[in-house]
């Protein structure tokens, strides 16, 4: 009896305490019979020594999901706890910080990176292509810390459900793991793997671990109502909908929306762009940003996808209409689409993969809403990756009717080199344009790696209907080269070295000399965690297509040579402040410009960061498109501010105000015609001096109740104005966006999880 009940109690306390407790404490007998990790390496700076922190890592599988718990050895004097919004780039949080990077396919396609930091803010983001962080991604996991003594722990657990898999047969599954700390103070940052995002190969580098394949599933709705009050028109609007995401089991995934809201609570960067090019925002709607990765075909300035077109602003063919109607047409456009349904289904078998996406916008007044449609397969075998992605536009309005036929390539020929490339088609009701791009990743040893990308678009391809391209009719042969130096002596103050030379020789389509640079960039960190860097291109004379937006009788115009040069200095990452400075000088168009940048955050406690911004730049004959092939030369001047603060009661509560203020004015006009061999001459017209005033200004509460459900009170005001006047007066043309708002709103939103 004596042995027996030792025994029984024994049993029995492993009963009750089956289930690890997410509360930062390492505490469980579970995790006694944990897998542990305890090797590390040095992965920034990118010496890969081994690693002077200790840091232990335990992981716990059970049927549910995936259990982690760090500790993590440092003098309690120098960990830092600081509070931040979810999703900072940890190089921005102030905050010592652990994470997990979970390929659970194991085929270095896609993953999922999952940190918390010490003070219990957490991040995550889907990694695509190898090494493209997207944070737009919120995933539903769990995770706690905890500070003793000299030590730090976390407890991070992630479900199987969180993410699509790939089906593999078999009891087992071969899933792909990196784990990371950040110690902020030092700057540096210790892997498990040799392998750093910088370094062209990353995903693929991840070591394997052998799980049970367990099997999946999960259904989840998450409903929402928002009440806003429009304080210019004194309208209030209440507006409900709700995603569902239906894991099915663990290959097959079924999301859907309904009524999707379009923002409210997340602001856009405040951007002024005169330019032919499109501004690129991402899309942080929770349904899109689930949008699997599987649909994910993109290059840096490319995306066979955007789901920002989809709710964005409706077509309108007011002509069409006599002339009173004509006028109400004009009068009553909306900025933004309502969206009906959207709905994505996918499914990810051994060696096959399938995707459809829909969306089906709403009629709004005088506008037809748009359809999209999409299609994804992909398959893998062995070392390579092919794929096709099809997209469908219908648009009644325009009568127009665009289709995307694009064929990726994915071939790791060995852990150093990478091999990736593209075919894209377009057919715009009958007319056809075509594309493709070829890129070659080398990674010869731990301090270099190199980057060769040739690039195709012909004058007709058109991808903008459902995705993005900042640019047809080009042909671009781009190299980058990568130099690190991390094995300085002990008495050398610096950390970490990079070099960074690149070039890029571009014509158009047909061969015509397009802008083409060459330039050098360096990056000296140090061990104090200051830093400096420095920048500079030459371009010489070419051509600038882009201008005269196409205009038939002037498609381009001459460009002298140009250059710039800009040095930036980081200073150290003091506990409670840090700023940056920025200066540049640059040759552009008609004239010369500078520009000058201070940031400077302060961080009296852990729960509370302030930061102040302000760019100032001069331009003298700043080049600017008005109609057809008539310019305008100006001396431009732009002051950009921005003032943030943020407060966090704890990990549930947070207060964010958010100003972003734009200054701009343009002076002493000259007017030029570009003639047909691109030249420009001088006109005899009176141009009118132009400013510009814009502001961004929201303060937001959120309040998480569980994973993924928030109630969000938010006030938001701004708007741009553009006036032809002489108003020089910097702090009066900051105050017209206020003084005239487009945008003055008050929203309450919950979305709740069930």
């Amino acid at each position: 009896m004596k042995k027996i009940i030792p025994l029984l109690v024994c049993f029995l306390s492993t009963y009750i305490y089956s289930t690890i407790e997410i509360d930062g404490k390492l505490d469980e007998p579970e995790w006694d019979s944990a897998k542990e990790i305890n090797k590390f390496y040095e992965i920034f700076p990118y010496s890969l020594k081994d690693a002077d922190f200790p840091t232990k890592v335990l992981i716990k599988e059970t049927d549910q999901g995936i259990f982690f718990g760090f500790s993590s050895s440092q003098k309690k004097d120098t960990i830092r706890a600081n509070q931040h919004q979810r999703d900072t780039h940890f190089m921005r949080t102030n905050a010592d910080l652990v994470g997990v990077m979970i390929d659970f396919d194991g085929n270095a396609l896609t993953a999922f990176d999952f940190y918390v930091s010490a003070g219990g803010s957490i991040g995550d983001a889907i990694i695509k292509n190898e090494q493209q962080f997207d944070g737009d991604w919120d995933g539903d996991w769990l995770s706690a810390t905890s500070i003793s003594g000299d030590h730090w722990y976390a407890e991070i657990f992630i479900p199987w459900s969180i993410a699509p898999m790939r089906f593999q047969r078999g009891e087992l599954r071969k899933v792909k793991i990196g784990l990371y700390r950040v110690i902020n103070y030092q700057n540096r940052m210790f892997g498990s793997v040799k392998a750093n995002p910088d370094m062209g190969q990353f995903v693929s580098k991840f070591e394997e671990f052998t799980f049970k394949n367990y099997k999946a599933s999960a259904l989840n709705f998450y409903p929402y109502i928002t009440l806003s009050n429009d304080r210019l028109t004194s309208q209030t609007e209440t507006k409900t909908g709700m995603e569902i995401f239906w894991k099915i089991d663990s290959s097959k995934q079924l999301n859907a929306t309904f009524n999707p809201d379009f923002g409210h609570v997340e602001s856009d960067e405040v951007v002024v762009n005169f330019s032919a090019v499109e501004t690129y925002y991402s899309d942080k709607r929770p349904f899109f940003a689930a949008t699997p990765t599987l649909f994910n075909v993109q290059d840096q300035h490319w995306y066979i996808i955007n789901t920002r077109r989809i709710g964005g602003t409706p077509d309108y063919n007011c002509s069409k209409y006599e002339e009173e109607t004509q006028t109400l047409c004009s009068n009553n456009q909306q900025g933004s689409s309502d969206i009906d349904l959207a709905l994505s289904y996918t499914q990810q078998n051994e060696a096959f993969d399938i995707g459809v996406l829909g969306a089906f916008e709403d009629d709004a007044n005088f506008s037809q809403g748009k359809d999209f449609y999409a299609v994804r397969l992909r398959t893998t075998r062995d070392k390579t990756t092919w794929g096709y992605l099809g997209t469908l536009v219908n648009r009644p309005v325009l009568n127009r009717r665009a289709k995307v036929n694009s064929i990726d390539l994915n071939y790791h020929y060995s852990p150093q080199l990478k091999l990736t490339g593209n075919l894209i088609n377009s057919i715009v009701d009958s007319e056809q344009g075509y594309g493709f791009r070829v890129a070659l990743d080398h990674t010869p040893n731990n301090s270099r790696t190199h980057n060769f990308k040739i690039t195709y678009f012909d004058k007709k391809l058109d991808i903008n209907d459902m995705g993005y391209m900042w640019r047809n009719d080009l042909m671009s042969i781009r190299s980058q080269s990568f130099f690190t130096q991390s094995d300085f002596k002990k008495e050398s103050k610096v950390l970490s070295r990079t070099l960074m030379l690149f070039t890029n020789l571009r014509t158009t389509a047909n061969g015509d000399k397009d802008s083409s640079f060459v330039g050098l960039a360096g990056f000296n960190m140090f061990k104090d965690t200051s830093g400096i860097e420095f920048e500079s291109f030459y371009k010489p004379k070419g051509r600038d297509n882009l201008i005269t937006r196409n205009y038939e009788f002037s498609p381009f115009v001459k460009r002298s040579e140009e250059f710039n040069v800009s040095l930036a200095y980081k200073s150290p990452a003091h506990k409670f402040f840090h700023y940056a400075l920025v200066t540049q000088r640059e040759k552009r168009e008609l004239g010369y410009g500078n520009t000058y940048m201070a940031r400077l955050t302060v961080i009296p406690s852990e729960t509370l960061s302030l930061t102040f911004a302000h760019r100032h730049q001069d331009k003298s004959g700043w080049l600017n498109w008005l109609q057809e092939n008539l310019l305008g030369s100006y001396d431009q001047t732009q002051k950009t501010t921005l003032a943030e603060l943020q407060w966090f009661k704890d990990n549930k509560h947070e207060l964010r105000v958010k100003a972003q203020m734009v200054a701009f004015t343009a002076r002493d006009p000259q007017a030029y015609r570009a003639d047909m061999h691109g030249n420009l001459l001088k006109e005899q017209l009176n141009l009118d001096p132009f400013t510009l005033s814009q502001l961004a200004f929201q303060v937001r509460y959120r309040y998480e109740m569980a994973p993924l459900s928030y109630f969000y009170l938010v006030y938001s005001r701004g708007g741009q104005i553009l006036e032809f006047d002489q108003e020089n007066d910097l702090k009066q043309i900051y105050r017209r966006s206020w003084s005239d708002p487009e945008t003055d709103s008050i929203v309450v939103k919950l979305r709740y999880k069930f």
